[in-house]
């Protein structure tokens, strides 16, 4: 994952929480969350929110 230095430095622990959720973010997972934005107009971060809540990384 590539996340901006200035995060890594300020939060090491987030590098190795963002690997854990990109390896979730497969070809058709990505378009399935795109489609979710781009065709059924919903908002991008309550697709996000949804997605992280299911795969158990927030509560």
């Amino acid at each position: 994952a590539r996340v901006r230095g200035e995060i890594v430095d300020k939060y090491p622990e987030i590098a190795g929480i963002l690997d854990k959720v990109f390896e979730t973010l497969d070809l058709v997972t990505l378009q399935t969350l795109n489609a979710k934005i781009a065709v059924e107009g919903r908002n991008a971060a309550d697709v996000a929110n949804e997605y992280l809540v299911s795969k158990g990384f927030l509560k």
